[in-house]
């Protein structure tokens, strides 16, 4: 996923956020792993937001267990202007 972040470097910085959500939906955003790995995605966009004129990308996780629907997780985000 670094490696991929690091590919993506160059795009616009909503591009990023939403493959890291996408990124997001394929896991339980509520698991160890996911939680340190979302801390660690926003150290990764920090310096590119600076770059960008962005303070920072927040992301929240989020696990929907909708009564009758599959549960998915997916990482949520808002953007925090300079």
């Amino acid at each position: 996923i670094v490696t991929r972040l690091a590919q993506l470097e160059m795009l616009r910085e909503e591009v990023i956020v939403r493959r890291i959500v996408a990124i997001g939906e394929l896991v339980d955003p509520r698991h160890e792993v996911v939680v340190r790995l979302r801390a660690a995605l926003e150290e990764l966009l920090a310096a590119f937001l600076a770059r960008e004129h962005l303070r920072r990308v927040h992301l929240r996780a989020v696990w929907d267990e909708s009564p009758g629907q599959r549960s998915r997780g997916h990482l949520d985000h808002e953007v925090e202007p300079a």
